[in-house]
């Protein structure tokens, strides 16, 4: 390997790290399965049609891409969506908006993971197409699951491969920290598996003027919007997560769960 190619790998290093780890969390909450994401080797020159392109400003600037093969994008869009796996020969608006959602939550957890890095950092959508720009510095990242695995090409622009120069000797620590310690994100999300969130049952709604409510006395009946036999409501902090039978377990009232939200519905309770 020649001195340049290893100097920009160690300066990208930190970055695609990041980033890596940032996709295998997203992914494995958004699309309800464990994903591992590594960066492998150094990509060879590709026409992937499916490109994603961001902005960095703040701590680090420039822009860079995730290029994807069409039917690679279909599969992590299609799971996003969970709807079946698409035909891949016909990329429908749906699941480009799709793969930007997806991609735009994998940047924002990025961004929070490099601040003990870089500090403040935004990393941002700015385009669904291949910019005008010549990468400075291509990597190929694996996303895998046991029966999956998805192939995609990070591109980094020379603004940003300089920006990522310059914070390179502060990262040496960090890099070092990093393979001792979980990531970042990891740790972040292991937090908030303690978190105490409120969850209740709701039965039916009514819409009811404050005069009746004024008449309510003991024995008053409130006939709700839902009939006997519809499935009860699971709202964590207020958001609607699942649905089931309410069934007595141990003298308490319990819930057997028949429908769940998305993954992306549940993680919007962490918002």
């Amino acid at each position: 390997m020649c001195r340049e190619t290893e100097t920009k790998e160690l300066a990208c290093k930190p970055f695609l790290g990041t980033f890596a780890t940032s996709a295998s969390a997203v992914l494995s909450q958004a699309l309800g399965t464990q994903w591992n994401v590594e960066v492998t080797t150094l990509a060879g020159k590709g026409e992937d049609p499916v490109t994603l392109a961001f902005g960095a400003t703040g701590g680090i600037h420039g822009e860079w891409c995730v290029c994807l093969s069409r039917t690679n994008a279909a599969r992590l869009s299609s799971a996003f969506m969970m709807s079946p796996e698409t035909d891949t020969a016909e990329w429908t608006p749906a699941l480009q908006d799709a793969a930007e959602e997806l991609f735009r939550q994998i940047a924002g957890d990025a961004a929070l993971a490099m601040k003990p890095l870089a500090g403040e950092v935004k990393l941002q959508l700015i385009s669904g197409a291949r910019p005008e720009w010549e990468p400075a510095s291509e990597h190929m990242v694996s996303a895998s699951t046991e029966h999956l695995v998805v192939h995609m090409t990070v591109r980094i622009s020379p603004e940003l491969l300089d920006s990522l120069r310059s914070i390179a000797p502060a990262c040496g620590v960090c890099v070092g920290a990093a393979q001792q310690e979980k990531p970042m994100s990891s740790r972040n999300l292991d937090l908030l598996m303690d978190v105490d969130l409120g969850a209740t049952l709701r039965f039916g709604r009514k819409v009811m003027p404050l005069r009746d409510i004024l008449e309510l006395t003991s024995g008053s009946v409130i006939e709700l919007d839902r009939q006997v036999h519809e499935p009860v409501d699971l709202l964590i902090e207020g958001k609607l997560v699942a649905r089931g039978e309410v069934v007595i377990v141990e003298g308490n009232y319990g819930l057997r769960v028949t429908e769940v939200a998305s993954p992306q519905q549940k993680m919007a309770v962490l918002r």
